[in-house]
């Protein structure tokens, strides 16, 4: 690889992190994912799972936690991203978190389920290495 494409791909990254950081809001409130150690036998993996915003515990059945947007109801118009298979992407106001349902007391809005955010599959390759399966 030649130092020029290096150079290149270096600027690159450094200004995409300027507009990054000047979409995300600066903030105490962020999800946090805490690596998590899967052992079963003598055989062993790692994956991610969120934190509950509320009880700050962490949150192993996606099907029971909501991602919620904190600061939402802002009348700030959305940014413009860009486009992903056509479609226009804007970034709405407000910060998203991760509550379990039972954590929820104020019923926070607006929300999904968070695993149709979160890959509960991530498990699977290691499921795979662990039966035998190619990846």
């Amino acid at each position: 690889m030649s130092k020029l494409t290096v150079n290149k791909s270096t600027s690159t990254f450094k200004s995409k992190r300027k507009v990054a950081s000047q979409i995300v809001p600066k903030t105490s409130i962020a999800t946090q994912l805490v690596p998590v150690l899967l052992r079963r036998g003598d055989r062993e993996g790692f994956f991610h799972v969120p934190l509950c915003h509320v009880c700050r515990k962490p949150i192993l059945d996606f099907e029971v936690a909501n991602v919620v947007v904190f600061g939402s109801d802002r009348e700030e118009a959305p940014e413009t991203l860009g486009m992903v298979d056509g479609a226009e992407v804007s970034r709405l106001p407000g910060v998203a978190v991760v509550v379990h349902c039972a954590c929820d007391q104020k019923k926070w809005k607006p929300w999904i389920r968070a695993s149709s955010v979160f890959c509960s599959n991530q498990r699977d390759p290691i499921d795979k290495v662990w039966n035998g399966e190619s990846l």
